[in-house]
């Protein structure tokens, strides 16, 4: 009897270590001190898993609206890191220019409707699809990026500046693999995860 409640208690112990394991959520936090988070996530394809992994949003707050609108204005963009030399434009001096300012825009290098926005190049053919929007609204503003290639994926958010002072905004990141929200680090252990899985709900 003894031995039998041992193993119970081993058992819900080694299943509480294992939710815990898949509990561990990458999810960021990016701010106007923190504008940007990198990490690796990994593909149905390669690994299984239940979900479809993708990396979703969520505007937490902003200070400063845009006085124009009046709405939010936090630009935002996720890419796979090998398509960083689709990003941005060099102007004369060599100097690469990641957002679109008034400045740019009178010197050609973009346009009036990508003002305050992320550039990415139009002629570049990206690996993986490179999303850029302009948060204008808290929430997820319906902004969702499926991953279907194991990589190095990249958010990155920045705010104007008005009068003169830092917007500081808090934009929330769900990176979800496909194993729920396990940090890709866990990629080795999956093998063993689903064993266990399998395992103790069968038990």
């Amino acid at each position: 009897m003894q031995l039998n409640h041992f193993k119970n208690r081993l058992s819900s112990l080694l299943i509480l270590l294992f939710l815990t394991s898949f509990s561990v959520a990458q999810k960021v936090m990016l701010s106007d001190k923190a504008k940007e988070f990198c990490t690796g996530m990994y593909s149905k394809r390669d690994w299984s898993g239940s979900t479809d992994p993708f990396i979703k949003v969520d505007l937490k707050s902003f200070e400063t609206p845009n006085p124009d609108t009046g709405n939010a204005s936090v630009s935002l963009i996720i890419f796979e890191y090998r398509d960083l030399t689709g990003i941005g434009v060099t102007d004369k001096s060599g100097i690469t220019h990641y957002e679109c300012t008034n400045l740019l825009i009178e010197h050609g290098y973009c346009s009036e409707s990508e003002k305050n926005q992320f550039i990415v190049n139009s002629t570049y053919v990206s690996r993986n699809p490179i999303k850029h929007t302009l948060l204008t609204s808290l929430g997820t503003n319906d902004i969702s990026y499926l991953v279907t290639e194991t990589g190095y994926y990249c958010v990155a958010a920045d705010s104007p500046i008005y009068s003169g002072e830092h917007n500081h905004f808090k934009l929330l990141v769900n990176f979800h693999n496909s194993f729920g929200n396990l940090p890709a680090a866990e990629i080795p252990k999956l093998p063993l995860y689903d064993l266990n899985y399998y395992y103790y709900k069968n038990i």
